[in-house]
């Protein structure tokens, strides 16, 4: 199991609060964080990296 998953269960998007899994995170966050999720941004917008750019 990766460190991401060991060290915390309960992921969260910080632009809108709707929770993530850690693979989410691990795809497209930077680090531990991921600031937008397929609820706040639209697709094309996570797969151009906004969703690991904070205040997009």
């Amino acid at each position: 199991m990766d460190s991401l998953q060991e060290d915390q269960t309960n992921w969260s998007c910080e632009r809108c609060g709707t929770s993530v899994s850690a693979r989410f995170v691990r795809v497209f966050g930077r680090g531990r964080s991921v600031y937008g999720c397929t609820q706040c941004l639209p697709s094309k917008a996570l797969y151009a990296g906004a969703a690991a750019r904070s205040g997009e």
